[in-house]
């Protein structure tokens, strides 16, 4: 598991592109296929679900084996307010069980600039 810290600014969409790899042979982690159940979730300081993406509905994609990316749009990121920072988690389920490939923070920075 890994601890990756994001940003995006207020008025723009947040894309992560997450790769993969097996520590014991340095290659791609063929268990992150089409098959694997992902998940993310991004939380307020009381825990509370502002955001979320899964496989299960194509909000995170599988584009190669080894790598999963989400996109949440402007308008979805307006959940969030601008200058405060949050906590995520994505995780991984396949027929092997459940495993956490993730953990962070997203700074929402306010970008200052309001779209009208």
């Amino acid at each position: 598991m890994y601890q990756v810290n994001t940003s995006s600014p207020s008025g723009s969409d947040w894309t992560l592109l997450i790769e993969a790899i097996n520590a014991e042979t340095n290659q791609p982690l063929s268990e992150l296929d089409e098959t694997a159940l992902v998940e993310m979730q991004l939380q307020d300081k009381s825990n509370c679900v502002l955001l979320s993406a899964t496989t299960a509905d194509g909000s995170i994609e599988i584009p190669e084996v080894g790598k999963c990316q989400w996109r949440f749009t402007y308008t979805q990121m307006g959940a969030l307010c601008p200058g405060n920072t949050y906590s995520y988690a994505c995780r991984m389920t396949t027929a092997g069980g459940t495993v956490t490939l993730m953990t962070g923070t997203h700074a929402y920075i306010d970008g200052e600039f309001e779209w009208r």
